[in-house]
């Protein structure tokens, strides 16, 4: 008897082991049909890419005391990386469109920054989409400059 006794509180531990890696393989399939996909792409300054990208920043741009933020007269390389859920996870990355879009979904996000053309000023912006992807916008959630070399060694 005190031998059936051990064997129960094993054998409960089991099954509930079991049930509860049950429960976590089903909420992960769940967890699944959400999720981030990101593509990164970097542009060199003066190309068509970096025009679009700067007249984007322009379209969006948030003021301050009246007061543009950023320097857009300083870019240059741009990298900008696009954030967006899906809930289609076969939807290959590839598809994100290279264009910054002018409109999204909710927590979208598009971040840029660049090198300055004398490689001693950064920059950089962080985008939210707020509201629908029919009646939104884009958001700016920070803004970062700094006097810094950012030149990378070859």
């Amino acid at each position: 008897m005190g031998h059936g006794m051990n064997r129960l509180p094993r054998t409960l531990g089991l099954a509930l082991l079991g049930l509860c890696s049950t429960g976590l393989l089903a909420n992960a399939g769940l967890a699944q049909t959400r999720m981030d996909r990101t593509r990164t792409s970097e542009f060199p300054a003066g190309s068509a890419e970096a025009t679009d990208i700067r007249q984007w920043l322009q379209d969006h741009a948030h003021y301050l005391n009246g007061n543009m933020i950023g320097e857009l007269d300083k870019l240059g390389t741009l990298t900008v990386t696009w954030q967006a859920q899906q809930s289609d996870p076969a939807t290959p990355d590839d598809d994100l469109p290279l264009a910054l879009p002018a409109s999204g979904a909710s927590g979208d996000r598009i971040s840029i920054s660049s090198c300055g053309s004398d490689k001693l000023e950064q920059q950089s912006w962080r985008y939210q989409w707020a509201g629908s992807a029919s009646d939104g916008s884009w958001v700016l959630e920070s803004y970062h400059y700094s006097r810094t070399s950012c030149a990378t060694e070859d």
